[in-house]
Parts: C-alpha cells; structure tokens; sequence
C-alpha cells in the first residue's frame, strides 16, 4: 500500500503515514496501529487454512501423522536440537548450538557418556544448570546418557575435565 500524499519522510512516519514513536514501534520497525491492520488482514486466510487443517478426514490425518513420525525418527539430531532451542527460548537463559556442533562435540568424546565411558544414545546436559543461571551455549554443554543425566539432577558436575 503505498505512503499517502504530503506524508512525512521514513524516519519519522511508517508506510501508511502514521507518526513513529518509540512508544508505539515494534521490533520490525512497524507501528502498532499498522501491525494491527496487517494482522487483521492476515486473519480471514489463517482461519480458512486452520479449518482446512481441521476438517481433513480420519485418513489424510493419519498420512499426515505417519509422515511426521518418519520424518522425526529420520532426523532426530534436527529434532533434538529444535527441542533444545525451544526450550532454551522458553527459560530465556540464553544461548544455543546447532546439531552439526552437537555432532562435533559427541565425536570429540567417542560418542560415549563422560560420566560411565559407555557407548550409549547421549544427551546434552548443561555443566552449569539452567536453573542455577547456566546457559545453552555449547561450552556450558556435555555429553551425557540418559541415566547418568538424571542422577546429575541439579548439580554443578563437569566431567569434561
């Protein structure tokens, strides 16, 4: 939609002529009164696309299932890492390491858990808890089994060194 007629230049007005303040800017450099028009016109396709979504039949929910449960078991390094981020985002304790880097980091170690020299599936456990301020990024990381993770519970251990 273009600027309308006599409207002031872009630092000072968003594209729809409406003053930009701190106070009513978001991130993206839109206005609030912009990104509630932007929204409202986006609304009528999501609605339509979340009842398609809804009224698929029995089968293509299932297709759709199964497809998803492939995909997941297939790439369970990307599955992983989404999960980690996620979870990362939801703690806001900052921090983040891709699954190419987990994957580095396993290899340094042989793919064995560093607390029981085993060779078993790892997960990523943070040296420093999240819950006592630690972050997700990869050297606050180590590779750890399932067991030995959960014994480590809440503790401040490194068995990197």
């Amino acid at each position: 939609m273009g600027r309308p007629k006599g409207s002031k230049n872009n630092a000072t007005h968003c594209l729809r002529g409406h003053p930009r303040t701190p106070d009513n800017l978001y991130k993206s450099g839109a206005c609030k009164l912009c990104y509630k028009v932007m929204a409202a016109e986006r609304a009528p396709a999501r609605r339509v696309n979340e009842k398609k979504r809804l009224d698929s039949s029995p089968e293509e929910r299932k297709k759709r299932n199964e497809y998803h449960a492939q995909w997941k078991k297939e790439n369970s390094e990307a599955c992983r890492a989404a999960q980690n981020k996620r979870r990362t985002l939801a703690t806001k304790a900052g921090g983040l390491f891709t699954a190419e880097e987990w994957f580095t980091l396993c290899f340094a170690v042989g793919f064995k858990c560093l607390c029981c020299g085993e060779k078993k599936p790892l997960e990523a456990d943070h040296v420093i808890p999240v819950s006592k301020g630690g972050t997700s990024w990869l050297w606050n990381i180590q590779p750890l089994c399932k067991p030995c993770n959960v014994k480590k519970h809440g503790k401040t251990i490194d068995y990197r060194v």
